[in-house]
């Protein structure tokens, strides 16, 4: 797969910015080469060289897998349609058999033209599911797991707090309610066409005696797939709605980097919080990837 072959070995992500080569021609990306010694592929040093052919393909990487991941989906569309004509096919000429024993004419055998018209349909499936390990983000828990074990530890350790459905549209809109233990909430939520997410909503306590609150949403793969789906978050608060819409980070993002960007949805109350009530919805990113820093308050109608 020639995009894995723009992927950092030691994290798994995609090369962004600098990449430094070892005296042997293995590549890392720079902010693993900050915490290596010497090359973990094959123990040589690094002498400061940089790669600048694969920081040039990197550039083109998500045009590049977004073209490989259509591609696939209208071969597999393309093989289905053959092998459905090909059951049309035996079934006329079994039809064919038949007739001329019973004396019967035979119709005229139609061929259909398989063209990309008729496979042309929503090529979104579910996105490409994150390599490499991705720690658990409920608090106290922070446990390193591989992809394809993550979902089994959400189910058997965090399963009161997890929200499974299977979708037939490609948004999610759902309800919830979370009790505000301490300063930090979290529910996590595997959606059939989206993958795994984790929302948070905390609370801080101002010098002031008043109460900021922050929420967002960050999904278990790296930013080159988060980055593909947008997500909005509506809470009631104080006989007010406070919505926030925005890109989706991925689970490897510290969240207090984007937080302090202004990066989610943040709002002060005057007292704190003991349960939040709320809308979630998910769709598929058709813009650029785009982070919001506008928090939108309305007041409910009474």
């Amino acid at each position: 797969d020639f995009i894995e072959n723009l992927e950092c070995p030691v994290c798994k992500e995609h090369f962004t910015g600098r990449v430094f080569m070892c005296a042997k021609g293995h590549s890392v990306c720079e902010s693993c080469r900050e915490h290596l010694q010497d090359c973990p592929l094959c123990k040589a040093i690094f002498p400061g060289t940089r790669n600048y052919i694969v920081e040039q393909l990197s550039q083109n990487a998500p045009k590049m897998e977004e073209m490989q991941r259509q591609m696939e989906s209208m071969v597999a569309q393309l093989q289905k349609a053959k092998e459905e004509q090909k059951v049309v096919v035996e079934k006329k000429k079994e039809e064919s058999e038949v007739s001329q024993v019973s004396g019967v004419p035979q119709e005229p055998e139609i061929h259909t033209e398989i063209g990309p018209q008729n496979y042309k349909k929503n090529l979104f499936g579910g996105p490409v599911q994150g390599k490499g390990h991705f720690k658990c983000l409920f608090p106290k828990c922070k446990q390193l797991l591989p992809i394809c074990r993550f979902l089994n530890h959400l189910r058997q350790i965090h399963k009161e707090n997890l929200v499974e459905e299977k979708l037939f549209v490609d948004e999610f809109h759902g309800r919830f309610e979370i009790l505000a233990q301490e300063t930090l909430a979290v529910k996590a939520y595997n959606l059939s066409k989206f993958g795994i997410f984790f929302l948070f909503i905390t609370q801080k306590r101002l010098p002031k005696g008043s109460h900021e609150i922050n929420a967002w949403v960050q999904c278990v793969a790296p930013d080159i797939v988060a980055n593909k789906l947008r997500y909005t978050i509506k809470l009631s608060l104080n006989k007010r709605t406070v919505s926030y819409s925005s890109v989706v980070y991925g689970s490897r993002k510290l969240a207090d980097n984007f937080r302090e960007k202004g990066h989610c949805l943040k709002f002060d109350m005057p007292s704190s919080i003991v349960k939040y009530e709320g809308q979630l919805q998910l769709k598929h990113n058709k813009g650029p990837a785009v982070h919001s820093k506008k928090t939108v308050v309305t007041n409910d109608r009474t």
